[in-house]
Parts: structure tokens; sequence; C-alpha cells
């Protein structure tokens, strides 16, 4: 089946059907799923908490910043990650962005969690700043 002939307009039997012909062949081991909750401090590591410079492919100067928070999932309701996400992504008088736009120091601000299993599980949250900075900003990135 071409991935291109999957649409839309599928009836939900239709598609039930393609995912049980795909997908029963796969063999279940009958083991829980792995829990890693009982490490508390994954990146409490010399690694982290670090500066890593990378030389870039193209003249983009880009300036993310990562946490690794406890894990979230149990706040899945209220997602306290995506408030903090509008917090910080927010554009307005005042805003992180605004302040760095004024200074000349960049273009473009964004922050938050994708909720894939590798930036949130059992282990921990994931939180990111992306800042595209101008060749100024890339100049006073330390401040």
């Amino acid at each position: 089946m071409p991935l291109h002939s999957v649409g839309l307009l599928e009836k939900l039997d239709t598609l039930e059907e393609w995912v049980r012909e795909i997908f029963s062949k796969v063999p279940n081991n009958g083991l829980p799923k792995p829990d890693f909750s009982a490490l508390l401090d994954p990146f409490d590591t010399p690694a982290f908490c670090k500066l890593y410079r990378v030389v870039p492919v193209r003249k983009v100067h880009a300036l993310n910043i990562t946490w690794a928070l406890p894990p979230q999932e149990k706040y899945y309701r209220v997602k306290p990650l995506h408030y903090i996400s509008w917090l910080v992504g927010h554009e307005g008088t005042g805003s992180i962005l605004s302040v760095l736009r004024k200074k000349c120091w960049a273009l473009a601000l964004f922050g938050g969690n994708s909720e894939t299993g590798f930036d949130q599980n059992t282990t921990y949250s994931i939180f990111s700043i992306s800042i595209t900075l101008t060749d100024e900003g890339f100049q006073n990135f330390y401040e």
C-alpha cells in the first residue's frame, strides 16, 4: 500500500484493517514498558552544563539552551511546559525577544518541549530555548 494512498477520507474500519494487517506480525515480548524513574539525576555528569560551539554549514547563528527537568508526565492535564513555552515565546513589549531585538541581537526565539519520547519520559523532561542571533547577537551571546 503506497503511503500517498492513505488519506483522511478513509473510513475508520479501513484504517483499522490496514493497521492490523501491517502491525499484527510485530512480536509482543509480554514485558512491561521500561521505567527509568529511579534515575533521579540522569544529567548530573561533567558532560553537561557546558557550552558547545558547532561550526555551521551556513551562516546562521543559533543559540540553543536546554534544561533537563524532572518528569512532567503526571502533569499531562495542565501541561506546565506549554505555559512556560507560551511565556518565553511571547513577542510583546517587555518580552525576551523584544529586549533582544531592541539590542539588535536576535531575529527569532522559540521555546518549548515536543512531548516526544525523547523530550519527555519517566526520567526527565527537556525544555529548550532556541534563539536565532544576528551577527552582533553572536558577539554578545554570553550576555
